[in-house]
């Protein structure tokens, strides 16, 4: 489960999903985009929006590890 792993092994996760989430931006952009009606250009700051400022990468800042992020 999640709260039995160690803060380091939490921030690896949140720091790969990042990394999945800017890799990928462009495809979700279009998702969001299709799904809720946004244009393309508002929907793709979206992805940029929850991988740079997500409560959980905040949590993995609080304790002092930058993995590339």
């Amino acid at each position: 489960a999640w709260g039995q792993r160690s803060a380091v092994d939490r921030a690896h996760v949140l720091f790969a999903f990042r990394e999945l989430l800017l890799a990928h931006q462009d495809e979700l952009a279009a998702i969001i985009s299709h799904e809720h009606g946004k244009v393309l250009a508002d929907a793709a700051g979206e992805p940029r929006l929850v991988s740079g400022d997500h409560p959980l990468l905040a949590e993995a800042r609080a304790i002092g590890i930058e993995l590339g992020g």
